[in-house]
């Protein structure tokens, strides 16, 4: 070989020893950002908009919780009370998945255990969560779950049926959004044809359900959960079946609360979420505010992983997160989706 050609080969062969060597150190680098990242918890938070709020409800905030996933930040999830310090908030909305696989539900309360005792928590089951409830042999629901039981026990509120939260004189209402097409007259129907006992769990659930709903106003501040983001089509297809019904319920929702999507879990530069039930799917189902129909949605990145997202489990450029939502009826920046 010429002495040209040699000269060539070493600096061939000593870029690609440094192009090796920069490689591995970006990579050393990434994997430790992502393992401080996904042990820390940020406050992200929102301003939203709602027309007729009463006074009383102007500046009423949330604190929004989901995708816990049986995760610990720390003993006793104390990165998640030191990342809480001194914020305030008016209620807590729990949007589903925050037990692990076996059922375990001591983060969930140890979760519950940091946040403000003074603060009502409302929540509700996800799909990654276990049952909520037990049903018996006949399929009737007798009771919840012992993790559910849990929760009550430490201060929390199921959602099997909307619950009012009084506030002056006005009142916010917290709702499970599966509950928006159900047809509560026709399952009241049902069960007294069928003789059921008034103490049934499910009787029981039915006529509150029934009982909250006649007591729902307009100048109320109506608040949903949801296990997963609504989509435009959903919410269209809902608003369709409450018509037929002459249901009011849908209409009187002034925002909707949803976890369940971890954000995306991967969150690629200039790609964004790469999954949440499906492959690179659009912000306005994976995080932040949007409208979904005619309906405002905020979803929040949540503090874990998605379980049904085939992703490794750990969380890639996206920040365990939690979200305080504030109400609001005065006009200003970011209160509505796309400002």
């Amino acid at each position: 070989m010429s002495r040209r050609g040699d000269i060539f080969g070493k600096r061939k062969h000593h870029i690609g020893r440094w192009v090796a060597f920069f490689l591995v150190c970006a990579i050393a680098v990434c994997g430790v950002y992502t393992a401080v990242d996904n042990g820390r918890v940020v406050v992200r938070t929102q301003r939203i908009l709602v027309w007729n709020l009463p006074q009383a409800l102007e500046g009423f905030t949330v604190l929004l919780i989901s995708d816990l996933n049986g995760r610990r930040f720390g003993p006793n999830q104390k990165q998640i009370e030191s990342a809480l310090k001194g914020k305030k908030y008016n209620a807590v909305c729990v949007a589903g998945n925050m037990i692990e696989k076996r059922g375990d539900a001591s983060p969930f309360l140890e979760l519950l255990d940091v946040l403000d005792a003074t603060k009502p928590v409302y929540f509700i089951a996800g799909a990654g969560d276990p049952s909520p409830l037990i049903r018996q042999a006949g399929g009737l629901i007798t009771t919840v779950s012992n993790w559910v039981s849990e929760a009550q026990r430490a201060g929390a509120v199921y959602l099997d049926a909307p619950v009012p939260l009084q506030v002056g004189k006005s009142r916010v209402w917290f709702s499970d959004a599966e509950q928006i097409t159900l047809d509560l007259e026709s399952a009241a129907e049902a069960y007294a044809r069928a003789g059921a006992n008034p103490d049934d769990y499910d009787v029981g659930v039915v006529e509150r359900a029934r009982e909250a709903r006649a007591r729902m106003y307009e100048d109320d501040l109506n608040i949903v959960l949801s296990r997963y983001p609504l989509r435009e089509e959903t919410v269209y297809r809902m608003q369709a079946i409450n018509e037929a019904k002459g249901s009011p319920f849908l209409r009187m929702i002034d925002v909707v609360l949803a976890g369940g999507t971890a954000g995306g879990q991967w969150r690629l530069p200039f790609l964004g979420p790469l999954w949440a039930e499906g492959w690179l799917p659009r912000d306005e189902y994976t995080l932040g505010y949007h409208y979904a129909g005619s309906k405002l949605q905020y979803i929040t990145g949540g503090l874990g992983i998605e379980t049904a997202s085939p992703l490794p489990g750990i969380r890639l450029f996206n920040t365990p997160e939690v979200t305080l939502l504030t109400f609001t009826s005065a006009i200003g920046e970011d209160v509505l989706p796309g400002q």
